[in-house]
């Protein structure tokens, strides 16, 4: 029989499965490598390298260390040292009590505003630039750039939110939807329509990235998946009326006038102003960063 530890040193950053043709494992990346492994009688390769082994069973570990961890505090007060060991998965706000709190309806309001004037101006783009003289392809290059600006997007929003205040990030963001949209408005060239585009891809991808870990921060893990779900039902109601009203008024009016998709960028900047609502995040250290801990895994016996 094989016991294994994690050291309180291990810093597990990543999990993944990492093996197929049968074998079930989960591979681990660590950042810090002493670990400490107590080996029985198996010994050898299998007990020097347990997560290459096919009956390899690992719980994952994962620290994030502070200095000082007298100073953590969730929502203002002080945690002990066990309590803070269940941040990340134990502590958080219960569904009843997060549906009362300003921030959750923040945060569903953004994303179901800006559902409605991302969507409506993304499905409306082709036949917009077209309906202003833009050659089909050209409509196509301009919805591609959509695509890859959304990558770059994401990649990086997640390093502005890992160095600023996420609602401030987001804010940025949604102007940046909503400047996309009033250029696409008036977009007559396949120049235009491209930089509109780019534009808004760029908002759609990272807007992905900021509703979740906004829900972290100010709700904790415990009934995080419960929460993402309604925000994100908020995001499919947004999504499904924004292109409808952009498509009825076009059947009013008989064209894309200029003044209608430029009111199509109000849902998007109504947020922007909402985000200065949101109050500071619950989990922090007393440096003001904020710490998660997952409790140190269990001895896992491996047969």
């Amino acid at each position: 029989m094989l016991h294994s530890h994690c050291s309180r040193r291990v810093c597990c950053t990543s999990i993944s499965p990492s093996f197929s043709s049968g074998w079930w494992a989960t591979g681990l990346l660590t950042s810090a490598t002493p670990a400490r492994f107590r080996h029985g009688s198996t010994g050898g390769a299998a007990s020097r390298f347990p997560s290459c082994s096919p009956a390899a069973r690992w719980e994952p570990c994962c620290f994030r260390f502070s200095p000082r961890p007298s100073s953590l505090t969730w929502g203002g007060a002080p945690l002990t040292s066990s309590s803070a060991c269940s941040l990340s998965t134990e502590l958080g706000e219960p569904v009843a009590r997060a549906l009362k709190t300003r921030a959750f309806w923040i945060i569903a309001a953004t994303v179901c505003l800006y559902a409605i004037s991302v969507n409506g101006a993304i499905a409306h783009l082709s036949a917009l630039l077209t309906d202003r003289g833009v050659s089909a392809a050209g409509a196509a290059y301009s919805v591609a750039v959509i695509g890859a600006t959304s990558l770059v997007g994401r990649l990086l929003t997640g390093i502005f939110l890992d160095r600023f205040f996420g609602p401030r990030v987001s804010q940025i963001m949604l102007l940046m939807t909503v400047l996309g949209i009033v250029l696409l408005s008036v977009a007559n060239s396949l120049t235009a329509g491209l930089i509109s585009a780019g534009f808004i891809g760029f908002s759609m991808g990272s807007e992905g990235d900021i509703t979740p870990y906004l829900l972290g921060r100010y709700f904790g893990l415990k009934r995080f998946s419960t929460l993402y779900a309604l925000t994100w039902t908020t995001y499919a109601i947004g999504g499904a009326a924004g292109p409808v009203l952009v498509g009825r008024v076009f059947d009013t009016m008989g064209s894309y006038r200029p003044i209608t998709i430029q009111l199509l960028a109000l849902p998007a900047l109504i947020p922007c102003l909402l985000m200065f609502a949101l109050p500071r995040y619950k989990i922090q250290s007393g440096t003001g960063q904020t710490i998660v801990i997952v409790p140190e895994p269990k001895p896992v016996e491996i047969a």
